[in-house]
């Protein structure tokens, strides 16, 4: 129980950091768990909130590793495991947009020639990571696994921020377009302008999370050496600045992301859960969007007529 808390006076800080993530991840764990007892009855019947599920379910397996490591086990594999969880995680999220980026750009020959083969390469080079990882006796701050997870990781997020960017600008269109349709209900531009917000909410904390961590390790890679992994950015008397220091790096890295996965792909759309409604997701936009420009052709064509 409580790996990082000991008698040592000097260590209450790291006490303190271990309690605090520990707590947070716990309470991550239980929403996790309630949002996949609602979600998951609705996704049985309607394929569409599947991906939903799989990243709600990697945001609780995340969770419960920094729970195990923060409150009972003193196992520093089980970190890597959550940025392996988190990595997966930026993997789907970019299948999402990247494909949908594909289809509103007409060059859906990309989708199985460049983001596919993409996705499955950095996908195996992360689950090899770790498997390199479990069979090694000693993982500590200093271990290359670290900076390999995490290069996968923000090469993915950052490369294809450009894609969430595409499909960023396309639903502000629409949203744009449907404001002007005499046909269009007052609810449907309101849920693209919702849609374009978690996206960008999405497309961000997927770049800046892993950014962070990537800095982490970069840190602690070049810069560190061999000093101890207990005092890597100040070495004061009760270490208080470090720990702050890394439990901002921690909220950033693991906790954060998962609220926001949290938020997009369950709290957000909690009702049509509630309510088991068929109701497009943001993998169908692409296909509405271009029935949107088609309307607007026919109206526009029977005006000149």
């Amino acid at each position: 129980m409580l790996p990082y808390c000991s008698s040592d006076p000097s260590e209450i800080w790291m006490c303190l950091r271990g309690v605090v993530l520990g707590v947070l991840s716990l309470w991550t764990v239980l929403f996790c768990i309630y949002a996949l007892y609602i979600m998951i009855p609705t996704s049985v019947h309607l394929a569409q909130y599947r991906t939903s599920v799989a990243l709600v379910l990697l945001a609780g397996l995340e969770m419960t590793c920094v729970l195990f490591r923060c409150l009972w086990v003193n196992e520093p594999k089980l970190m890597l495991v959550a940025k392996y969880c988190r990595g997966i995680q930026v993997s789907i999220s970019c299948w999402l947009y990247g494909r949908l980026a594909c289809d509103i750009t007409g060059k859906r020959s990309l989708v199985y020639g460049l983001l596919v083969p993409l996705l499955l390469a950095v996908s195996i080079l992360m689950t090899a990571d770790v498997i390199i990882m479990l069979d090694d006796a000693q993982v500590d701050c200093h271990h290359s696994s670290w900076l390999v997870m995490s290069v996968a990781t923000a090469t993915l997020a950052v490369s294809f921020a450009a894609a969430g960017t595409i499909v960023l600008k396309e639903i502000k269109a629409a949203s744009v377009i449907q404001r002007h349709t005499l046909q269009a209900m007052v609810s449907h531009h309101k849920e693209l302008d919702q849609t374009y917000q978690l996206l960008w909410m999405l497309v961000l904390t997927n770049m800046g999370s892993s950014l962070v961590q990537l800095s982490f390790d970069l840190y602690t890679t070049y810069f560190v050496g061999n000093q101890p992994c207990s005092k890597m950015f100040y070495d004061d008397d009760d270490s208080a600045i470090e720990q702050i220091i890394r439990l901002g790096f921690a909220l950033v890295s693991f906790v954060y992301p998962e609220w926001v996965t949290l938020y997009v792909f369950f709290w957000s759309a909690r009702h049509q859960y509630a309510m088991h409604l068929d109701v497009p997701d943001l993998d169908e936009f692409g296909h509405s969007y271009h029935n949107l420009l088609d309307d607007k052709t026919d109206r526009s064509t029977c005006q000149t007529i």
